[in-house]
């Protein structure tokens, strides 16, 4: 499922597609106008290692959101990418 059927609005989604190599992370950028709790509630139980989330920002209008998307695990982050960032380059 995209994130336009997730949350029904007006979605995009990136990764960075970087790992850090002193913190050994891996980023993906998803902007929204919906709501992020279903993507906290997949992480949360979905997700075997660590991962956070955090607000990069906003458009001028206020209505679309920008979040990223911090995994420890290269599979958390290779999971997330299938279920939310179909067309995210692989990593």
């Amino acid at each position: 499922m995209n994130l336009k059927n997730l949350f029904g609005r007006k979605t995009s989604a990136k990764t960075e597609g970087a790992k850090h190599a002193s913190t050994a992370k891996l980023i993906a950028h998803i902007s929204t106008s919906g709501k992020v709790d279903v993507v906290e509630e997949w992480l949360t139980q979905n997700a075997k290692g660590k991962w956070s989330i955090s607000t990069e920002g906003m458009s001028d209008d206020l209505q679309v959101k920008k979040y990223r998307v911090v995994f420890s695990e290269r599979e958390d982050y290779a999971k997330f990418r299938s279920r939310f960032l179909q067309n995210a380059p692989k990593v």
